[in-house]
């Protein structure tokens, strides 16, 4: 019965030929399979989960003598808890390119038809090649994410951060000529599942980046150390961004693509919390100026007091008008004062005495109070002609009304005086208090929280009291401030693709260094 047609000695069970080899470049097996979403099973352009192995002692190691596409294709053996796909029941093979494999010949002797029954996983200290599909890469240790000899790389592979080391791998570098994965720029391994990624510290990142938190208690207060917090982060991440082109592990962990993104939008955050500072003003304004026009009432008749009902919601209109206005300008404006006072230029930053150290840095509080300052005064000219055009209209109509009585170029004249304090005295603007929390004497004082911001890792804190930007400063800096800020406009720059050659003519040191970090860390990506 062995000899009979049924039984075949040289396919299965007479002879079990073993074999190791390796995975050819993805480029020459990829398109056996889709890469997203496809509604019929007709347009799978091959067959089943297969790949192209270079076997070693069947085929040679040089492209000339057989190229990878000329490659047997390989059966994948899954497990009996992986399933064969029936009922839904199966699992993906997590195979690449470069993977030493091992296996069996389904049809023995003939060696036609290799089955992958299992894969050699790669260690922490293996160097990684950068490229396949070349005679010397076959049959050497390379990365998944190599790039293929005839550069039909695949769009849809790219290295996450999960998958970048925060080591700068220059330094242990096997060869200066094996590109950045046998650098050990990426983690490609079994054994160091624990080894610290790029993914890692971005996410350390933003476990620590501050959450503003507001106080109902003391608002202008509150919204000035927020301005303070948004500042802070704003830093860190310039920094970040600043740092990549001397810092490897800034370099691969950063997310910032566009410096000039990151300060408008911190500059909105930071105007959201002027619009608080402004509607301070406001109200500080609309009070003092109900109050220096309050003694003309008694010099109407009564049967003309009523008019004073037209006068006050024009007077309400025009300083709405007017602060509505400066708070849409204010994205702008801060801005502005962001772009003048931040220095982005790397050639200014020092030589980092140790890449691996993160440094949050802490922006003091007179930096805080000139940026409010520096806003107010810009400001300040357009607040000063509304109100001054207010009391010269109030005039008018007291001139019409009351004509000839003379106590009313006094009382505008007092008036005068008290809008001066508007302008005058910021400190008593932003510690006006319009609301009291308490309103009958014998009430509970309100508990007021204690932390200005909170972090994902630390929960609540808040900063020093030393530490922290008071209103009066800000009233010194708004009156002595020198700044020529305008409203900022975001220039359009071109976006390079991906096939956009480096620059490399007349690179200054920084431009060099971040080069080098690029070749060693983005190689790939």
């Amino acid at each position: 019965m062995e000899g009979g047609t049924l039984f075949n000695p040289g396919f299965l069970g007479g002879s079990f030929n073993w074999w190791i080899g390796q995975i050819a470049s993805d480029s020459t097996w990829r398109d056996n399979g889709l890469a997203g979403k496809f509604e019929s099973k007709d347009q799978i352009p091959g067959w089943g989960k297969r790949c192209k192995v270079r076997i070693i002692g069947l085929h040679d190691r040089e492209e000339t003598t057989i190229s990878s596409d000329q490659l047997p294709w390989a059966q994948v053996m899954y497990p009996v808890t992986g399933g064969g796909g029936q009922a839904q029941a199966g699992a993906t093979a997590n195979l690449r390119q470069g993977n030493f494999v091992f296996g069996f010949f389904l049809d023995g002797q003939d060696q036609q038809v290799p089955v992958i029954m299992g894969v050699l996983g790669s260690n922490a200290q293996t160097a990684l090649g950068g490229e396949i599909g070349t005679d010397k890469a076959n049959f050497s240790s390379t990365s998944g994410h190599a790039t293929p000899a005839d550069g039909n790389k695949d769009p849809y592979i790219k290295v996450p951060q999960e998958g970048l080391v925060v080591t700068n791998p220059s330094s242990t570098s096997t060869s200066a000529t094996q590109g950045a994965a046998a650098s050990g720029a990426t983690k490609e391994n079994v054994d160091a599942v624990h080894e610290m990624s790029a993914a890692d510290v971005a996410r350390n990142d933003y476990y620590n980046k501050k959450m503003i938190l507001m106080s109902p208690c003391d608002v202008v207060g509150s919204a000035l150390k927020a301005i303070q917090t948004e500042l802070e982060n704003l830093t860190a991440e310039i920094d970040k961004y600043l740092n990549a082109a001397q810092s490897y592990i800034d370099a691969v962990s950063s997310y910032i693509t566009d410096i000039q993104s990151i300060i408008s939008n911190a500059a909105c955050e930071i105007a959201k919390y002027m619009k608080i500072v402004f509607d301070k003003i406001f109200e500080f304004s609309l009070k003092q100026i109900n109050a220096a026009l309050a003694p003309t009432v008694g010099l109407m008749f009564p049967n003309q007091r009523y008019l004073y009902i037209d006068i006050k919601d024009i007077i309400t209109e025009l300083l709405t008008c007017l602060y509505n206005g400066i708070t849409n300008d204010l994205c702008g404006q801060v801005q502005a004062l962001l772009d003048e006072a931040l220095s982005t230029d790397p050639e200014s930053l020092p030589e980092p005495t140790n890449e691996n150290t993160i440094i949050t840095p802490t922006v003091p509080s007179c930096s805080t109070e000139q940026l409010v300052g520096d806003l107010i005064a810009l400001n300040m000219d357009q607040i000063e002609s509304t109100t001054t055009d207010i009391l010269d209209s109030v005039s008018s109509f007291l001139d019409d009304v009351l004509g000839g009585i003379s106590d009313i170029s006094g009382v505008i004249s007092d008036a005068s005086s008290l809008i001066g304090d508007i302008t005058g005295s910021i400190t008593g603007a932003l510690s006006f208090e319009n609301i009291s929390l308490n309103i009958l004497g014998c009430e509970l004082t309100p508990s007021c929280p204690s932390a200005d911001y909170y972090t994902i890792a630390n929960g609540g804190a808040s900063a020093p009291a030393q530490d922290a930007p008071t209103t009066s400063n800000v009233d010194k800096a708004a009156q002595t401030s020198t700044t020529t800020a305008t409203t900022s406009t975001t220039t359009p720059y071109a976006v390079p693709t991906s096939s956009t050659s480096n620059l490399q003519v007349g690179q200054s040191n920084a431009e060099t260094q971040a080069a080098a970090v690029e070749e060693n860390a983005f190689t790939l990506l």
